[in-house]
């Protein structure tokens, strides 16, 4: 027969003997002056799930891709500022390139960009009397533009070989045009009509720097017509719509020398940059060093 498990305050025989039981542990020790089973409770326990050690983050703020500029050398839109300051006036159709010789982008242009207004009193004015009809012209700035001949030789513009009409002909033109010139006899009345010193139009073009670029020059004649048809995103007007007297007008030189006769005379082709009327160049003849207005623009 199995004895009955001892319980708290039982009384026991042997001092230390021990009896674990779902309470805890029972041990035989003195109590009262008798000896007696007294509970030891097991301390409760917990059970800890386990832990699981996580990297500390860091939030990271949305980003914005900021496009690249034209002037800094990214996608130029018409009216968009230029590398060279200016404003671009044409886009290559389909994103494709054409060449312009002398220029610093030479066969892998993309764009055109014409020259801002002259700085006000940047450019002296002188009159002078042409040689071969003796008519009193202006050069040098007036309002937003610089008048000029085209050739100071009146025989330079008979074999010019700047013929060149089509986009990126008009740097090859500009250095063909003021090679001839240094080359040329200038002619210097009594009057003194023809300074040598001072600047044909495409030699102006090429000589002007603006936004540390040097390789402006004088447009041809389909640059010229391009600069007419975006001409109100250039500092955002029409570039001139005026006249001036003494023979000058809102007609632009073209570095383009025609091949055909002209008042029984060779000419060069122009264009009239106005927010009305002409969408065709038209050729004025330059033998007496006729002036009219000069617009530098650059190929990128």
């Amino acid at each position: 027969m199995l004895s009955a498990l001892p319980k708290p305050g039982d009384h026991c025989q042997k001092a230390g003997r021990t009896h674990a039981t779902a309470a805890g542990t029972l041990r035989c020790q003195l109590a009262g002056g008798r000896l007696r089973w007294i509970l030891d409770p097991t301390p409760p326990t917990t059970t800890v799930p386990p832990t699981t050690t996580v990297p500390p983050t860091t939030t990271v703020p949305p980003t914005t891709t900021v496009p690249v500029p034209c002037a800094a050398g990214g996608l130029c839109r018409v009216g968009d500022t230029g590398p060279g300051g200016g404003k671009v006036f044409y886009v290559h159709p389909g994103g494709g390139t054409f060449s312009s010789l002398g220029s610093d982008c030479n066969q892998t242009c993309r764009y055109l960009e014409a020259a801002p207004d002259p700085r006000p009193g940047s450019y002296p004015t002188l009159e002078v009397r042409g040689a071969y009809w003796r008519d009193v012209y202006t050069v040098g700035l007036l309002g937003n533009e610089i008048y000029l001949h085209w050739s100071l030789d009146e025989n330079a513009w008979k074999t010019s070989g700047a013929t060149g009409t089509v986009i990126g002909s008009g740097m090859s033109n500009s250095i063909t045009i003021a090679t001839e010139n240094r080359n040329a006899a200038t002619n210097v009345d009594a009057d003194g009509n023809f300074n040598p010193a001072w600047p044909t139009a495409a030699s102006y073009a090429l000589d002007y720097v603006n936004g540390g670029k040097h390789d402006w020059h004088l447009p041809s004649t389909d640059e010229l017509k391009e600069l007419f048809l975006d001409r109100n995103f250039v500092n955002g007007r029409p570039l001139l719509d005026r006249g001036y007297g003494n023979g000058l007008d809102n007609f632009y030189w073209s570095s383009s020398a025609s091949d055909a006769p002209h008042d029984a005379e060779r000419s060069v082709w122009g264009h009239w940059l106005t927010s009305s009327g002409w969408n065709t160049p038209a050729k004025v003849c330059s033998k007496d060093g006729a002036v009219r207005a000069v617009r530098p623009i650059r190929a990128f």
